[in-house]
């Protein structure tokens, strides 16, 4: 069973002159009384699992939902795969301050596969329902730039299912992951941040890179 990414799309937004914050939990922007959404743009890559998709989400200065679409390309496979994700969390202040935030957050994906194994009536799709927490912390901040590492522990149950004419089957993997990056907060409107995706238990699991943009839109 394979690393499965989620892009996550979560944040914070604040008017431009005060200082800049972030989703500090997840080291991006996002959303407070200003602006309507943010729209994310990422890429995750190992040694055996390249992916890229889009989010759209919104919230408020406590919680956060996106949903996207994702691609994936997997070198053993002549097919691509694309998946529906979906993530949605709170925010709490772990310090009067508000310099460290953590979330508790939950994430599912629906991947879908067409004619695996080269063959034209074998299709597969696989189920993953994830939760944990994230914390984050800021360290830096102006008007203009923010540095907010970050990092999380999940745990995620993949259901995987190949479906043939003559034979069917399935398969359930359940496993841990940490990840952890640092997000660079530039103006009001966007952010980027690259992070270390680490499987903990999963057999074959391969260390991951990834990056994701993220840009604020609209006004309240």
């Amino acid at each position: 069973m394979r690393i499965r990414f989620v892009v996550l799309l979560l944040g914070s937004f604040v008017v431009f002159g005060t200082d800049v914050h972030a989703q500090t939990c997840r080291g991006s922007v996002a959303i407070e009384h200003t602006a309507r959404g943010i729209v994310d743009f990422g890429t995750a890559f190992s040694s055996d699992t390249n992916a890229y998709g889009v989010n759209v989400g919104g919230g408020s200065t406590s919680w956060f939902a996106a949903g996207g679409i994702q691609g994936l390309r997997y070198p053993d496979l002549p097919a691509r795969t694309w998946a529906l994700t979906g993530i949605g969390g709170v925010q709490f202040a772990a310090d009067p301050g508000g310099y460290i935030e953590i979330c508790p957050i939950g994430m599912v994906s629906w991947e879908r596969t067409n004619n695996l194994f080269a063959q034209e009536d074998v299709t597969g799709y696989t189920l993953t329902t994830t939760g944990g927490v994230s914390a984050g912390v800021t360290p830096f901040q102006s008007s203009l730039v923010a540095l907010v590492p970050t990092a999380g522990l999940f745990i995620s149950s993949a259901d995987a299912h190949v479906s043939a004419p003559e034979n069917s089957g399935s398969g359930r993997e359940t496993f841990w992951r940490f990840q952890a990056g640092v997000g660079v907060l530039i103006g009001n409107r966007f952010s980027v941040t690259p992070m270390l995706i680490i499987p903990l238990d999963q057999e074959g699991g391969e260390k991951a890179f990834a990056i994701s943009y993220s840009f604020s839109f609209g006004r309240r």
